[in-house]
């Protein structure tokens, strides 16, 4: 609530602070003033802090202040403008006795006493910013923004009815104005003061009878204490003499929801999101609430999908208009349209990080790498600080065969990444991959040891290290225990317990691999023909020749198979 206070009273400020002349006057008794030589050089050097702290160098701003304080240690506006350049460095508690030095050697200044209000603000000392505030409106009642900074101390100490008084007060010396309205109804609501909030909404209407503003308030003060009728007769007032105020619809929405009228609920949300003068975002908030609300509920959706289309509509050129869309579509796994969509959105401000991020998210779970490949590329140009995009881009050239050109583009990524162990562990585990596939084992092997060492429970780095390893029959003590320990991490996965069983079997431990593989099967492996092709392998390597021709065979019926299974349908030999 402490928001409610943020505003700049720019009209109450015009002329309404005292010109509180500062100088670098010494205050020094008589007998011990400074000679005039010490005087030009005090001020000299008080300028160069000034112009110092306005060049934004408070730093140094300090340093020369502090030089004029060895010099003059009593001068109040030294002390008072050192105070002021400690608050900037965010330094509070230097800055408040020197503030009270400067205070009480020159009591009756705004400035000062303005200042040491502020400090006491800082350090949370309300008691004592009360105080001086008081002393500040002592001494000049016509300065306007002490009422403000009063009402805001009292809002922080609880004391809403003194905080309400202080706006009162500073409304019969100011006058009306819109922004000390509304913060007084957002007091007065939370003072729980609802009567006289809608004493003061109601002479608002009567002041402005065709400001749908105040009846919008009003409406809305009696929806949250339940009176609905009350409620929706303000809001049919604003239009009679406003009929396509699309605000006011989205608040009968509210209403009609929170009445159970679902089709006067869907009505008057669409004539809402068909007014352009109400803000895009506030729709946006709107439709992000219904993201979750109409996943399982279809009559929710297609409204959803309605009010999509009418935000595109109304605001074709807005970016964020198609990317809500593009993430129902994408939610829904209508990835294509949703890829078109996002697309269509980046096209408008191509600058939006995460719609690319969206757009590649979709090349990934739809293995389109040849797009992958160009959107991630586009998006590295836009983004050249981003690691992620140069990751996905060295996927791509990857899974289309451009091993070396990946490297360089892994090599890259990863030297842009800053503080993000599970990226950087990312690239080192996409290298290894691009490194096995190039053959140059020495250099794969190093890339895993240090994705491990990065993030030594990654279970997709321990799988994929031991696999390779078995496929080599190289370590295979090392293989067998990461294997074994992504399926302890992992319990459940077929594609872990089949690299185990693989392992078992190229450590010739064929009736363990045996019980393995059959796991894997059991948990989603029969679907798998590199799966099915191992079971085959192990059958026959345990003599269960019938059996193992059986299993080779319904690999067949699958594309992730090696190149040797049709040898061994063939023959009826293993062929490794």
């Amino acid at each position: 609530m402490l928001r409610i206070f943020s505003f700049i009273f720019c009209l109450l400020l015009l002329g309404a602070c005292l010109s509180a002349e500062k100088s670098v006057q010494s205050s020094k008794p008589k007998g011990n003033e400074l000679t005039e030589a010490q005087r030009m050089i005090l001020t000299s050097t008080y300028l160069d802090a000034l112009k110092e702290r306005s060049l934004g160098n408070i730093f140094e701003s300090g340093k020369l202040l502090r030089q004029c304080l060895n010099m003059d240690p009593d001068n109040h506006a030294v002390l008072y403008d050192l105070s002021m350049t400690y608050r900037l460095q965010g330094n509070p508690s230097e800055a408040l006795p020197l503030a009270e030095k400067a205070a009480s050697l020159d009591p009756n200044n705004i400035w000062y006493l303005s200042t040491l209000a502020e400090n006491y603000m800082d350090l949370n000392q309300t008691d004592k910013a009360l105080k001086t505030f008081e002393r500040i409106k002592t001494i000049d009642p016509e300065r306007l923004d002490t009422y403000y900074e009063l009402s805001m101390v009292k809002y922080s100490r609880g004391d809403m009815a003194g905080a309400i008084k202080e706006l009162d007060q500073l409304e019969q010396k100011a006058g009306f104005s819109e922004e000390l309205f509304q913060q007084k109804q957002l007091l007065y609501n939370e003072a729980g003061e609802l009567d006289r909030a809608e004493e003061e909404l109601k002479k608002a209407i009567t002041s402005n009878p065709k400001d749908p503003v105040y009846y919008g308030m009003l409406a809305e003060l009696y929806q949250s204490q339940g009176k609905s009728d009350l409620a929706l007769e303000y809001y049919m007032k604003i239009l009679a003499f406003d009929p396509e105020n699309g605000r006011v619809q989205l608040a009968l929405y509210d209403h009609y929801i929170s009445m159970g009228e679902e089709e006067k609920a869907r009505e008057a949300l669409i004539l809402g999101f068909e007014d352009e003068l109400v803000d895009i975002d506030s729709k946006m908030g709107i439709l992000l609430n219904f993201y979750e609300a109409s996943e399982g509920d279809s009559s929710k959706k297609t409204l959803a999908y309605e009010l999509c289309q009418k935000l595109m509509q109304v605001y074709p050129q807005e970016a964020k208009a198609h990317a809500v869309y593009g993430d129902f579509l994408m939610r829904d796994e209508r990835y294509e349209e949703a890829r078109n969509t996002f697309l269509e959105a980046v096209k408008r401000d191509a600058g939006r990080q995460v719609i690319w991020t969206q757009i590649l998210a979709i090349d990934s779970f739809t293995q389109d790498y040849d797009d992958m490949k160009k959107d991630s590329q586009e998006a590295m140009e836009l983004f050249p600080a981003s690691p992620d995009f140069y990751l996905l881009n060295g996927i791509a050239l990857n899974q289309l065969g451009d091993h070396a050109e990946a490297i360089d583009i892994f090599e890259v990524g990863r030297s842009l990444v800053i503080d993000n162990d599970a990226i950087l562990a990312d690239f080192y585990s996409n290298l290894a991959d691009a490194y096995h596939q190039l053959e140059q084992h020495v250099e794969s092997d190093k890339a895993f040891d240090k994705a491990l060492n990065i993030t030594p429970e990654n279970v997709y780095v321990l799988n994929n290290y031991s696999y390779y390893l078995s496929l080599r029959k190289v370590k295979l003590d090392k293989a067998r225990d990461m294997s074994l320990k992504s399926n302890e991490i992992m319990p459940g996965s077929a594609s872990f317990q089949d690299t185990y069983a693989w392992v078992l079997y190229q450590s010739g431990d064929y009736n363990e691999a045996k019980t393995w593989i059959e796991k894997a099967l059991s948990n989603g492996g029969a679907e798998s023909g590199a799966v099915q092709e191992h079971y085959g392998d192990i059958l026959f390597k345990l003599g269960q020749k019938t059996q193992a021709m059986e299993a080779w065979k319904r690999a067949a019926a699958y594309p992730d198979v090696s190149e040797f299974l049709s040898t061994k349908i063939s023959t009826g030999n293993l062929v490794e």
